[in-house]
């Protein structure tokens, strides 16, 4: 079985191909698809970095609309206290204290939990 001169040289062709082929993806492919979902990233993060520039230029408006003072505090009413508030709440709490004394003394009569009687 005798090879002629051309078949030899498409051999070598074939093999030299496939070598090339096989060096490629040992050493270089892994180096394109890398930068390419790094590339990919970058443009995700550009995107979504102009986003965040566009709705930051438009402080200044949404400010004005809905008329932010420049120092929050001072839009507070201030609190005053009166005697009808300052009423309100010791009557509060004397009907709690009543209440708890009312249910302690009941539930040592029938020796049940005040906790329970309140949710009664």
């Amino acid at each position: 079985m005798t090879f002629d001169q051309n078949a030899g040289r498409w051999l070598a062709l074939t093999t030299l191909l496939l070598v090339l082929v096989i060096i490629y993806f040992l050493f270089f492919h892994w180096f394109f698809v890398e930068h390419a979902t790094l590339n990919e990233e970058i443009d995700s993060l550009n995107d979504s970095r102009q986003k965040f520039i566009n709705e930051s230029a438009k402080t200044p408006l949404l400010r004005e609309k809905i008329k932010l003072p420049a120092n929050p505090s001072a839009s507070r009413p201030p609190r005053i206290v009166t005697r009808n508030s300052l009423k309100k709440l010791f009557f509060g709490l004397e009907c709690a204290v009543s209440l708890m004394s009312l249910c302690t003394s009941y539930s040592k009569l029938r020796s049940i939990s005040p906790v329970y009687l309140l949710m009664i």
